[in-house]
């Protein structure tokens, strides 16, 4: 079953290809600058063989990645700060993190929130009633976004549909109730009697577009986005920017509509820059929260993915029957007797082969040795360069022949498996 052996002639080895990356389930950063990707070679250490003089090596011809242009060095940034992995991870992420059951507690209390805020400010000493029992009413009726929302969320058919739509629906609930508070701000501002408006009828409002209940609404908003919903990061600065805007479009056109006093415009300028302020400290919290949990993420899967290596190697190098069985090491066993078969190739017949080719052909070769030891119940030990050693069977099962015939019957099995693979490795070499 041996076919000669075999002397490598050429001293000088590839070092190992940089430019042959696996892919990893999930990217290996998030929120850190990624790596070059220009690709540096020794050219020194990129040598063949084949036609030409003997013993003369040839440098292998450099390959050039052309830089990142400054367009897509900014999309890596931007795609770096905004926390988002490459498309295929982001979206499997995406349907993971936007879990709908999630969104249900949350939700219920943000709505609770602003439509208390919005009855309190409503029903206060020196409000118009009849006026303002129209608008709760109104404010009632508008819970029904979340209510709508809520039943989708729990039911399990709208589930995987919810998914999908996740984001928009959530920024859909924060925007009605935004526009609801500055509808009615604005309709109030333009329609009451001046003893009736803010901030005649209530202390420290500058005008009735921007009251409490305003207020209470635009920060509510802005703490359920950015901390206790799931809307995720990239999603979240065009969630701010439209909550600040619909808050200053009250404001501008409130003192549009009433001639303000410096001091309740100095009130105005305060509130507009704490809100930004509320929104740049929830934003951030909220990012670095995620943040934190991305890069755990990314770090218990490439433990993972290195485990998943380990046991593929584990697989190929050790019987089933040692994999989850406690051993010591240097694992040694012994056996009374076995059947042990190695194969190699003789030296005149590979000297044509080009070294750059050699150990591709080795590889198509073994592969194909593989199914042959499988189809004879035989076990491979291992491949060491362009050597192939098998063993019977009974070193996979980690037990002695029961009696001699057994013994023979896998040495001619083993014979049998022999002549297959050296026909089977001439036919592949032509």
């Amino acid at each position: 079953g041996v076919v000669g052996g075999f002397e490598r002639k050429v001293s000088a080895t590839p070092s190992k290809d940089s430019s042959i990356k696996s892919e990893d389930p999930i990217p290996r950063q998030i929120s850190v600058r990624r790596a070059s990707t220009e690709l540096q070679f020794n050219p020194g250490q990129w040598l063949k063989t084949g036609a030409g003089p003997a013993g003369k090596r040839e440098p292998e011809p450099r390959v050039v990645v052309p830089p990142l242009s400054t367009s897509d060095r900014i999309k890596g940034y931007v795609k770096d700060w905004m926390l988002v992995f490459e498309p295929v991870q982001e979206f499997e992420f995406e349907q993971c993190w936007c879990e709908p059951g999630l969104l249900v507690q949350p939700l219920i209390i943000y709505h609770l929130l602003w439509f208390l805020a919005f009855l309190d400010h409503k029903t206060q000493l020196g409000a118009n009633w009849t006026t303002n029992k129209g608008q709760i009413g109104l404010a009632g009726c508008s819970l029904a976004v979340p209510f709508v929302t809520l039943v989708l969320c729990l039911a399990k058919r709208t589930n995987e549909w919810m998914r999908m739509h996740y984001h928009a629906i959530l920024m859909s609930n924060i925007f009605v109730v935004m526009i609801f508070c500055l509808t009615v701000g604005l309709w109030d501002q333009k329609n009451l009697g001046p003893t009736e408006l803010c901030p005649q009828a209530f202390y420290a409002c500058p005008h009735h577009a921007m009251d409490v209940s305003a207020l209470a609404s635009t920060w509510f908003s802005l703490a359920f986005t950015n901390l206790f919903s799931s809307c995720l990061v990239k999603y979240k600065p065009f969630a701010n920017v439209s909550i600040i805007f619909i808050f200053i479009v009250g404001v501008v056109t409130g003192t549009a509509m009433q001639k303000m006093n410096n001091f309740a415009g100095s009130i105005a300028v305060h509130l507009v820059c704490n809100t930004i302020v509320i929104a740049i400290g929830t934003f951030f919290v909220g990012y670095f929260g995620e943040q934190d949990f991305r890069k755990g993420l990314l770090e218990r899967s490439e433990l993972q993915h290195n485990t998943l290596l380990v046991e593929e190697l584990l697989e190929k190098l050790l019987p089933a029957r040692l994999l989850n069985a406690p051993f010591e090491v240097p694992l040694l066993e012994h056996f009374e007797s076995c059947v042990v078969l190695c194969v190699s190739f003789d030296r005149q017949a590979i000297r044509g082969v080009p070294y750059d080719s050699f150990f591709q052909l080795i590889n198509e070769i073994h592969c194909s040795f593989d199914e042959r030891v499988t189809a004879f119940g035989c076990y491979k030990i291992e491949s060491l360069g362009e050597h192939y050693f098998v063993v019977s069977n009974n070193v996979a099962e980690g037990s002695n022949f029961p009696d001699p015939e057994s013994q023979i019957k896998a040495c001619s099995n083993m014979a049998h498996l022999a002549h297959t693979l050296v026909t089977v490795g001439n036919e592949q070499s032509r």
